[in-house]
């Protein structure tokens, strides 16, 4: 969409800084869980309309439980620190809330509202 209306795609500048405010309850972890468990949901009715739409998640849990969980715990045996365990086990629950999400989600019937007639049109 933005090559259409702006002649050219999306640059990539590692260089970039974007700064946007965060608010406090935001990163709260019960609400980082309760966000990830919705997108689990979302996921799932996205996956039931467009079965090609995961792919992307497919390939990223697979690298997080086959590279990059495997180097973090590593990494907390070379660097003889919890930190990096503690943000393994971290985004290993973040992880299972989406995963739970996507399991309770189930199908969705999308339907198309129909239209509430006025109270007053009722009376007549």
């Amino acid at each position: 969409r933005l090559r259409e209306r702006f002649g050219q795609g999306v640059h990539y500048n590692p260089d970039a800084v974007v700064t946007h405010h965060v608010d406090d309850y935001q990163l709260e972890r019960r609400t980082i869980l309760e966000r990830s468990f919705l997108q689990g949901r979302s996921k799932r009715l996205l996956a039931d309309l467009l079965p090609d739409a995961t792919d992307t998640e497919a390939d990223y849990l697979g690298r997080l439980l086959g590279t990059w969980v495997p180097e973090r715990l590593t990494q907390t045996v070379t660097d003889r620190s919890p930190r990096p365990l503690v943000e393994t086990a971290w985004l290993l629950a973040v992880t299972a809330a989406v995963g739970v999400g996507y399991l309770t989600g189930g199908t969705t019937t999308l339907e198309t509202p129909t239209e509430t007639p006025h109270p007053e049109a009722q009376t007549q």
